[in-house]
């Protein structure tokens, strides 16, 4: 779920109050980063606000209805609509489940129709994904938002070959590129950890790392890694070898699953070393408030609500009076 907050960085208040002297800014270009259509973000990646798993009618009408979430994050299988059970079609929904009340068209509909949030559509599958790709080039000029198309497509900790076959790396990306150029793919590994296999210690290597840059050597499209929280924790030296041989812009995206085993200081310390420019954070709210990211050089001066509210009506009393 999305995380409350009540600060505010003082280019939040000037963005603020330049958007009431001249109007709404949103961005109107295809495919937009998230850092071009949330103007209010500047250098932190970190105060991006996500919903996860909306992957059903009722969860897509809250999910847009919030002006709190940025970010819209969804699964899509090769599945059937409920009550439907002879055609196959790409559905909302996370394995092992490949049943939905929400088709995947019908997702990108209504969030097009919003033209509010931006959207990390992940696929479980190479069969999904390509069953979604003429629905998704069918739409793309009405996708003034950003669009991030995620897949797993190496194998990576804790011996992830145990629990199954990647997303193929090399028909993913063609696809990707093909049929919707100049969307941010999200290209990461799958992982074998947490509670689900009891494992609660690991960390992506090396030998991870160089097969992630030699997959995406000839790829020109905007890049971010989805890595796992409790695995970045222990991963610095790896990381930074990551970013630092990626083309600029190259972002990291640290998520985690509810339970999983995290030393939240260990992690805080390791996003503030690599910059909240580069790094967005998708964690459950518990974990969240675990970390502690206000010291970071980029994460701006913060401001508290009563004193956001104080420079608030003395700038519209100057305006209006």
């Amino acid at each position: 779920m999305m995380r409350a907050t009540f600060t505010f960085t003082l280019s939040t208040v000037l963005l603020f109050f330049s958007a009431l002297g001249e109007g709404s800014s949103a961005s109107s270009r295809i495919l937009p980063s998230v850092t071009e259509f949330f103007e209010v973000l500047q250098d932190n990646l970190t105060e991006v606000t996500w919903e996860h798993a909306v992957n059903s009618q009722a969860a897509l009408k809250e999910a847009l209805n919030s002006s709190d979430i940025m970010m819209i994050e969804a699964d899509i299988v090769l599945g059937y609509l409920e009550g439907n059970s002879t055609f196959q079609l790409p559905v909302m929904a996370h394995p092992p489940s490949n049943t939905s009340d929400l088709s995947f068209e019908d997702f990108l509909n209504q969030v097009i129709q919003n033209k509010a949030h931006g959207i990390k559509l992940d696929f479980k599958s190479l069969e999904a994904f390509n069953a979604s790709c003429t629905i998704l080039q069918s739409r793309r000029e009405n996708m003034t938002f950003p669009v991030w198309l995620n897949a797993d497509i190496l194998d990576g900790p804790v011996n992830s070959s145990l629990i199954g076959e990647p997303v193929d790396a090399t028909k993913f990306l063609q696809l990707a590129v093909t049929h919707l150029p100049n969307a941010t793919l999200s290209l990461g590994w799958k992982t074998r950890y947490g509670t689900d296999y009891n494992i609660t210690d690991g960390s992506y290597s090396e030998a991870n790392v160089e097969e992630m840059i030699k997959t995406i050597s000839n790829v020109s499209l905007p890049i971010t890694y989805p890595m796992r929280a409790g695995l970045v924790a222990n991963s610095l030296s790896a990381i930074e070898k990551l970013l630092n041989e990626s083309a600029n812009g190259t972002t990291l995206t640290v998520w985690s699953s509810a339970g999983d085993s995290v030393d939240n200081e260990t992690l805080s310390d390791v996003i503030k070393k690599i910059g909240v420019s580069r790094v967005y954070v998708d964690v459950p709210d518990e974990l969240w408030g675990r970390l502690d990211l206000k010291s970071s050089p980029s994460s701006g001066i913060k401001i508290g609500a009563v004193a956001f509210g104080t420079l608030l009506a003395a700038f519209l009393f100057a305006k209006f009076f």
